[in-house]
Parts: C-alpha cells; sequence; structure tokens
C-alpha cells in the first residue's frame, strides 16, 4: 500500500515538473537581441495567380454502315401478268419492264371474276414460285405477295397458267404509270 502511495506522489511530481516545459517550436515569434543592434528580418513571397485553361474535345467514332443488298432472284418460276386496272395495255407494258429485269414471263393475259378490277396490285405464287413472286413483288415498289387462290381470276382460269407459278395482278394503283415499275 505504501508503494502505490509513493508512485502516486512520484507522479504527481513528475507532472508538476513537466507544466513549465515547453516541447517543439515557440508559439510566438522571437526576437533575437544582440548588446549592440537589434534585427529584425521580414520576408514578403510575390502573390502568384494561376490560370489553367482546359479545353475538351469530344470524338464520336460510329461503326461503319453496311448495306446488303438482297439478290433478285428471276429464275426458277414463269410469271404472267394479269391486266386488273381496266388501262389497256398495262400488263403487255409491265410484263416487258419485268423481262428486261431478267424474269421468265408468260403472254399477259386479263383478270376475271371477282378480281377483275382491282385498286391495288398484288403478287399470287404457287410454292415453286414463293422466291420469284417475293423478288417481283419488291421490284414492284413492295407489293403485297401471298399464295395463289384456287381458282385463280384471270382469262381462261387455271388452263390459262400454263406453266406459270406466279401471277401478278396488275391493279389501278400502278396501271397508269410509264413506266410501270418504281424507278431506283
Amino acid at each position: 500500500m505504501l508503494a502505490r502511495r509513493l508512485m502516486l506522489i512520484l507522479t504527481v511530481l513528475g507532472a508538476v515538473a513537466l507544466v513549465g516545459c515547453t516541447f517543439g517550436p515557440p508559439s510566438v515569434p522571437t526576437t533575437t537581441t544582440t548588446p549592440s543592434t537589434t534585427s529584425t528580418t521580414t520576408t514578403t513571397a510575390a502573390p502568384t495567380s494561376t490560370t489553367s485553361t482546359t479545353t475538351t474535345s469530344t470524338t464520336t467514332t460510329l461503326p461503319p454502315t453496311t448495306t446488303t443488298t438482297i439478290p433478285l432472284i428471276t429464275e426458277g418460276a414463269v410469271a404472267i401478268v394479269s391486266n386488273a386496272s381496266g388501262v389497256t395495255g398495262a400488263a403487255a407494258l409491265l410484263t416487258q419492264e419485268l423481262t428486261a429485269l431478267g424474269f421468265h414471263m408468260a403472254d399477259p393475259t386479263n383478270a376475271a371474276g371477282v378480281e377483275e378490277r382491282l385498286d391495288v396490285s398484288k403478287v399470287y405464287y404457287l410454292p415453286a414460285g414463293a422466291d420469284v413472286a417475293t423478288s417481283i413483288g419488291r421490284v414492284m415498289g413492295g407489293v403485297a405477295v401471298s399464295r395463289m387462290p384456287i381458282p385463280v381470276s384471270i382469262t381462261g382460269g387455271p388452263a390459262r397458267l400454263g406453266d406459270a407459278t406466279v401471277v401478278v395482278m396488275l391493279g389501278k394503283d400502278l396501271a397508269n404509270n410509264k413506266p410501270i415499275l418504281p424507278q431506283t
């Protein structure tokens, strides 16, 4: 117990001794005095100014674009143009234009029955002529293409088809155009 008290007293005395001590640089400026002169040194630094300009340039690089050209399929089917417009000579003109593009064409004919007069052109096909019919519909500016109804509405009926597997029903929408096919 006595050792503890002695230790406490020594700790308190050490703390009191340290109160007057200072560690590190003094917190107030000091002036050095010599017996004959007093000098004070003042250093002034010139103000500095920094101007910074940042230019940002943005470059956007787009991936290259590719154009896919879908080839016309002109082989593998015979097509026939049926005039459903009432415009004389329109089926013959369209037959010439499709022949010039490489399609195999039968002699033109006229529409009959329920499709004798159509406002909008269309292309019909039997299964063997589907690809050629799609190409004809495309060169005609996106004309609708669908399976051929049975019986097909042309003069002479199904016997008039012969070996044709595609029938173009030329309506009023294109028949008055000269040329009939849209120019690209």
